[in-house]
């Protein structure tokens, strides 16, 4: 949950309460349940919808527009490319659109100059055109999705993450309040980089051109991912809660088929889930791949985890700074 969110979930109860309001009442009004609005208003929802939360504004006689400062659209990218306005389901466009949209998204509310849209919609080969189909594109984007969404700076264009819910935005909001918990609310900690990593669908805008699942923020935003994975499975393994760790590691296990620590921290939950057999395979398999595609042997992390396993030692996952430099890491690489 972003931070204009989780304000509007507080600014909710105290308003609720000082109209003498129950939590049925409003949700009867608002027409949502009384479960979501409880988790609302104690902030337990990573990406409320937009719609709900307006009506709840408005049952409680808030503003929605003064409140929350959204004009009602989502965009994803961590996963395909996915945009919802009031609730439904939009198709951004054409592909160029699309590739328009993912761009200022990555960027996250900082400009992006004309010339790099250019050069990422065309490469080298732009049409004598381009300038003029770019302003085209980016009127259609605004007709699709609302005339606020895409603001125009000096020499290029912003997405507002002000008035639009992004993931990515969510991914890193959540990130980094959990490094701030980890070492004061270790269990709230854990709870928030779920809920973080609950944000990705995916390698990030992988329905598009590999032009843009290759940008450098795009990386960031992987690398970032990959150590909320890292912090989260050697806290989850403290708390002898593996199979938390597990779920998370074999998401990424998956679509990082030859990273080696992320497979050593996966055999390691594994086994210390009880898993061993589990665990054992993730090695040969890993260590196939690497013979196979790169031509080298596992390196000493795997070889560590296959070592500690085969001795029936400790499985505590290796210790990890990763989660205390979340917050640098996300201002570092974007």
């Amino acid at each position: 949950m972003d931070v204009v969110t989780a304000s509007f979930g507080r600014r909710l109860r105290v308003v609720r309460l000082r109209a003498g309001l129950t939590q049925a009442e409003v949700s009867e009004r608002a027409g949502v349940s009384v479960r979501t609005l409880r988790d609302i208003e104690r902030n337990r929802i990573a990406r409320p919808r937009m719609a709900s939360l307006r009506r709840l504004a408005g049952a409680v006689g808030l503003d929605p527009e003064t409140v929350l400062g959204r004009v009602g659209v989502e965009v994803a990218v961590l996963g395909p490319l996915r945009v919802r306005v009031d609730e439904q389901v939009v198709v951004a466009g054409t592909l160029k659109q699309r590739y328009l949209l993912g761009l200022l998204a990555l960027h996250a509310g900082h400009p992006v100059t004309h010339e790099e849209i250019i050069d990422v919609l065309w490469d080298d080969r732009p049409p004598v055109s381009c300038r003029s189909v770019m302003h085209t594109y980016v009127s259609r984007l605004r007709s699709r999705l609302h005339p606020d969404v895409l603001v125009a700076e000096r020499g290029g264009y912003r997405l507002a993450v002000e008035k639009v819910q992004l993931d990515l935005a969510d991914f890193d909001e959540l990130a980094r309040r959990a490094g701030q918990a980890r070492s004061r609310e270790p269990a709230e900690a854990l709870h928030l980089w779920e809920r973080a990593l609950s944000c990705w669908q995916g390698p990030v805008l992988r329905d598009l051109t590999s032009r843009l699942q290759q940008h450098p923020l795009a990386e960031a935003a992987r690398q970032r991912r990959l150590a909320v994975v890292l912090a989260h499975a050697g806290l989850a393994g403290r708390y002898d809660a593996w199979e938390r760790a597990i779920q998370q590691l074999r998401a990424v296990a998956y679509e990082e088929p030859l990273h080696e620590r992320v497979h050593a921290q996966l055999m390691l939950a594994l086994a210390g889930g009880g898993q061993q057999a589990a665990a054992l395979s993730v090695f040969t398999l890993i260590r196939r791949r690497l013979r196979e595609e790169l031509g080298v042997e596992p390196g000493a992390q795997l070889r560590e985890a296959h070592r500690r396993i085969l001795a029936g030692g400790s499985f505590l996952l290796v210790a990890d700074r990763s989660g205390d430099q979340l917050a640098e890491l996300a201002v570092s690489l974007r």
